[in-house]
């Protein structure tokens, strides 16, 4: 069975954590951008009010993600059941949504195949340089946008599966392994706009959702040492574990093994989701003394 709209979620499909990766190509023409930055971005796009106009939502996170990543554009897909497809969606007058009208990308039926439908049935991200040569990728799609490289990655909060996050620039090489990770914790921050979105106009299915929701991140701090939430704080703001220890006055060895009780207490397997999740719940202000 096929992951569902947010309307009708039916397949049970947990992958938080999972980070399944093909067709990885070692970027080598584009330095990775400063790791801060992507904290920073990171922390702007928590902070974009999911109860706006969708649209506005989107265009918002657009922004941001474009500007960290270095993409060119950025095509936000949700799944609609009814036509069983992924619709981008766009500002209806923004010059690439004319141009996906015109030449018919703008809807992508999942019987078509393409990188787009890969990544939202069977969850696994992929990264590449090469995006007109990848044997899973539509060629009209990637020769009408002349997009080489591409991140693309699902967008689901538990079995909640929403659509895709796709990111591509006309240039080789463009995208770092670093960018690739922050888009997985960009998808993870939009798929919860848009349910927190819906939630907020009172849709049956999304409100069950919404309390779900809820119910996760009132738990996932509790557990939380005071040195663990000024770790998690600090992660926040992009600190290395050695400038952690630094600042916190611990042994970089005693920051290492707080770092893995944090990831272990909210169910996360990276640094930037630890960072979502600190700035989700407000916690994501540096501590200013050693406790």
């Amino acid at each position: 069975m096929l992951p569902q709209c947010p309307t009708k979620i039916s397949r049970d499909h947990h992958l938080e954590g999972t980070f399944i990766v093909r067709n990885v190509v070692r970027p080598t023409g584009e330095a990775s951008r400063p790791a801060r930055a992507r904290y920073a971005a990171l922390r702007a796009l928590v902070h974009v009010d999911p109860t706006a106009p969708l649209q506005t939502v989107f265009d918002a996170a657009s922004a941001i993600i474009v500007e960290a990543v270095g993409a060119d554009a950025l095509d936000i897909f949700l799944y609609d059941a009814s036509s069983e497809s992924l619709i981008a969606v766009r500002a209806p007058r923004s010059p690439m949504a004319r141009l996906e009208r015109t030449i018919g990308v703008d809807r992508l039926p999942l019987r078509d195949g393409g990188l787009a439908v890969r990544v939202f049935q069977d969850g696994a991200s992929v990264r590449t340089g090469h995006r007109d040569t990848e044997p899973d990728e539509r060629l009209d799609l990637a020769i009408a946008l002349e997009s080489r490289s591409g991140v693309l990655c699902r967008m689901h909060v538990g079995n909640q599966v929403l659509g895709v996050l796709d990111a591509h620039a006309s240039s080789p090489n463009q995208f770092t392994a670093a960018d690739q990770e922050f888009l997985e914790a960009a998808a993870r921050v939009i798929a919860k706009a848009v349910i927190l979105n819906s939630a907020a106009r009172a849709e049956p299915i999304t409100l069950d959702a919404r309390r779900q929701d809820r119910h996760s991140a009132s738990g996932s701090r509790s557990g939380l040492s005071a040195h663990e939430q000024d770790i998690a704080a600090l992660v926040a703001r992009g600190l290395t574990n050695k400038q952690i220890a630094d600042r916190l006055g611990l042994a970089p060895e005693t920051v290492a093994k707080h770092m893995i009780d944090i990831m272990g207490k909210l169910g996360v397997g990276s640094r930037l989701l630890i960072a979502v999740s600190a700035a989700e719940h407000g916690a994501d202000s540096a501590p200013t003394e050693s406790r």
